[in-house]
């Protein structure tokens, strides 16, 4: 946004660019009055000089910033001052594979949600959760955990399945957002061969679909199957490739995520390589929640890469 360029404003034309309730009592002489002036021959900072309604012209105010989260638990976030807005990414825990003595399917992947337009108040605390690793049957078998901003209706990427027997599918996990995708499922089983881990879901397409950043599916093997591909929670980018029946070739990874890492899943949310009698069964990778915010912000991909954090005047950074 920005203050009109011309004709008549008030007060509150500056009270809404500074993301302030209308009738806010404001004055020439603070500091954000000031700094708002695009006028270069006024001292934004200092009040020994006057200025003018008319000097708010153009003005631009924006706070901007983000916060990523993957360590594994709960946690909160606080909003910071003058943060009215967020838009969050949440991608789920990838599935772990399963062993047996013939074989098994490798994981679901992760599945990955986003919300943009988040109302949230300054100063107050929301919950933050960053679901866990899925992990194989040689390891206790643990399905990969959900992840999610404030609740699971808000944002919410599910956690991968890891199967439960050597015929059962990885399911992908699902979402909740205002867009995503849910992660590659793996099934498909047969007696000879492990089969790969899927890739996490992308931020239009789900695991393995080739398509909206997703991450791609772990080749299969004889004794040893690949981890899917995850996907990275700085927006939409090119998309994972699948691996066919190619030992140890792991599925790459979708929006700058990580490739799958041997048996195991890839960052953030692969699901982790299944195996036959002479291998053992991979881990998922576990998820994150990323939340951004400022002016022109948005996921799947308008400016959703890392900026440089600050309270921006006309686009000079006073933080």
């Amino acid at each position: 946004m920005a203050v009109q360029s011309s004709g008549q404003i008030s007060f509150d034309d500056a009270n809404i660019e500074l993301q302030r309730a209308s009738g806010t009592q404001i004055s020439f002489n603070e500091v954000a009055s000031r700094r708002l002036a695009t006028t270069s021959t006024r001292n934004r900072t200092a009040n020994n000089s006057v200025i003018s309604i008319t000097d708010w012209y153009s003005g631009t105010f924006s706070i901007q910033g983000q916060a990523l989260y993957t360590t594994v638990g709960t946690t909160d976030w606080t909003c910071p001052d003058g943060v009215y807005s967020v838009c969050a990414v949440a991608i789920g825990g990838g599935g772990g594979g399963y062993h047996s003595g013939a074989a098994g399917n490798g994981g679901g992947g992760g599945g990955l949600g986003w919300r943009n337009n988040i109302a949230v108040s300054p100063g107050a605390l929301y919950t933050v959760v960053v679901g866990q690793a899925g992990v194989g049957n040689d390891y206790g078998l643990q399905n990969g955990g959900d992840s999610y901003f404030i609740n699971t209706t808000t944002v919410r990427g599910g956690g991968g399945i890891s199967p439960n027997s050597p015929s059962a599918p990885g399911t992908g996990g699902s979402y909740n957002g205002q867009g995503g995708g849910s992660g590659g499922t793996t099934s498909g089983y047969d007696d000879t061969a492990g089969r790969g881990g899927s890739g996490a879901g992308g931020y239009s397409g789900n695991g393995n679909s080739v398509t909206g950043g997703a991450g791609g599916r772990g080749g299969g093997g004889d004794s040893q199957a690949a981890g899917g591909g995850g996907v990275n929670p700085f927006g939409q980018g090119t998309s994972g490739i699948n691996r066919g029946y190619e030992q140890g070739a792991s599925g790459t990874g979708g929006s700058g995520g990580q490739d799958g890492q041997g048996k195991n899943g890839g960052l953030y949310g692969g699901g982790g390589g299944g195996a036959d009698a002479s291998g053992s069964s991979g881990y998922g990778a576990k998820g994150c929640v990323r939340i951004i915010w400022g002016l022109g912000r948005a996921f799947p991909s308008t400016n959703a890469g890392n900026v440089t954090a600050g309270t921006f005047y006309n686009g000079i950074n006073y933080a």
